[in-house]
């Protein structure tokens, strides 16, 4: 998971005065001895489980076991210990460890109380932690909450599947899941909770992440893509059943699925409304094929981003009514990045037909919606594939740059690429030449390297 990026000024304030704890919180001792004295102190015994060269890990002992409060807490109430599974192996196989870091409370026999498999900000760990800690493990709050009226929460039973799929209890989160998918929008509309949408990012979303390792659940959702496209095909399939068809073949990674039934479909039901629905979904396949006189034939580019736009608002309106864990099973961040890059796309197609005084007007639309380091760069990366740049993209681009940090890889290369296609091939040079030392990662050293490379081999062009 990616964690939000503090001040160092800030984090230096936050932890004044828990260097000693930081230090301290964990004890220096073996499994077998942490469960004796937890036995003999009636505690639980807390195992972060870590591996070598995990950043994630790293960030979780510094930023959050350092804190005051998880050491009254946690450090005071638990034998907390650290293990690497890169040195010990038999642990990961005990406990069946598949990520990095992951948090658990074991009983002193050995048994686990409660598990979560990879990190946690802060104050979701103090909750897990002190549940855990007061006698309330995280399996038995969900299925409490996804019992009585929450059977048919979708919110409720999509969290449960998430814990049941923390403890590998991989069947019965399938069939939590599975029920989200086919039914819980059903509910949550009879309910006045809109998941008709979200059902095709977050239950979907795990049960194919839930396929890689429990084959059971691809099965499941390939009997639910061959069954939508049957009506897809055939001209008959309504929205729902279109979108479904597409969001499944996508999550399988099998998108030219998509393509093929559109083309078919072009030739044998150019007039249905399948067609139309199923145009949707593969935007992106005809945008990266640059098929933007289609695109712009087909769609009313602007009504979508508005519809975006307006989508976003809804739903942070339906978000004022729910729970706190409702509010995060929603995704709202998460969504207004999705939407920021929805909306760059219908910003290429204008671009890309010479639109230009409503592209201009868009982008700066979307601007005032989000000005993070995303949108400014997926505005910029518009532009370069639509072969359509300015000044105007580049300084978006180096904004882009600025607000990552000044040192992302990729953001490097999308400022690079725009003095290319400007004509300016020599600052592009510079700049990325400037750059390898500053990345951090071997592999992105290598990647502006060959960049370099590329540009140095490639005769300049008249701009």
């Amino acid at each position: 998971m990616q964690f939000s990026r503090r001040m160092v000024m800030c984090l230096s304030v936050a932890l004044a005065g828990t260097g000693a704890q930081a230090a301290d919180f964990f004890q220096p001792l073996s499994l077998d001895h942490a469960l004796k004295q937890a036995a003999a102190r009636g505690k639980l015994v807390f195992v972060l489980v870590v591996k070598d060269a995990c950043e994630a890990c790293g960030w979780m002992e510094g930023n959050v076991l350092a804190n005051a409060d998880v050491a009254a807490s946690v450090g005071a109430k638990t034998i907390p210990i650290r293990v690497n599974t890169d040195k010990d192996g038999e642990f990961a196989r005990t406990y069946d460890i598949t990520e990095h870091p992951t948090l658990l409370f074991l009983k002193p026999d050995g048994s686990v109380a409660d598990r979560h498999n990879g990190g946690w900000q802060l104050q979701p760990f103090l909750a897990f932690a002190n549940g855990v800690l007061n006698g309330k493990d995280t399996l038995s709050a969900a299925r409490e909450a996804a019992s009585g009226s929450g059977e048919k929460n979708p919110y409720a039973r999509n969290t449960l599947a998430d814990v049941l799929i923390q403890w590998h209890r991989y069947p019965e989160a399938l069939e939590h899941l599975l029920w989200c998918f086919d039914e819980g929008h059903k509910q949550a509309t009879a309910e006045g909770v809109n998941f008709r949408d979200v059902r095709l990012l977050f239950p979907l979303s795990d049960i194919a992440s839930l396929a890689g390792r429990y084959p059971p659940a691809r099965d499941a959702l390939l009997r639910r893509r061959d069954a939508a496209r049957e009506k897809v095909l055939a001209g008959t399939a309504d929205r729902d059943e279109t979108a479904e068809f597409a969001a499944i073949n996508v999550k399988l990674g099998q998108d030219n699925d998509n393509l093929a039934a559109y083309e078919q479909l072009r030739k044998e039901h150019p007039e249905s409304s399948t067609l139309t629905y199923l145009r949707l979904r593969v935007f992106d396949t005809l945008l990266q094929q640059q098929r933007y006189a289609e695109l712009n034939a087909a769609f009313d580019v602007l009504d979508d981003a508005r519809q975006h736009f307006a989508r976003y608002k809804q739903r942070t309106q339906v978000a004022e009514n729910m729970s706190s864990e409702q509010q995060a099973a929603l995704g709202l961040a998460q969504l207004r990045i999705v939407v920021a890059q929805t909306v760059a796309r219908d910003y290429e197609v204008l671009l890309a037909v010479g639109r230009d005084a409503e592209a201009t007007a868009l982008a700066l639309k979307l601007l005032d919606f989000d000005k993070s380091a995303p949108t400014y760069a997926a505005l910029a990366a518009a532009a370069v594939h639509a072969g359509k740049c300015t000044t105007e993209h580049l300084d978006y681009a180096k904004q882009a740059l600025e607000l990552a940090g000044g040192n992302d890889a990729q953001k490097i290369a999308l400022v690079a690429q725009l003095y290319a296609q400007l004509g300016r091939r020599g600052e592009a040079i510079d700049l990325l030449a400037g750059k390898i030392s500053a990345v951090k990662t071997k592999e992105d050293k290598q990647f502006l390297q060959s960049l370099v490379d590329s540009l140095r081999a490639t005769p300049p062009t008249q701009k």
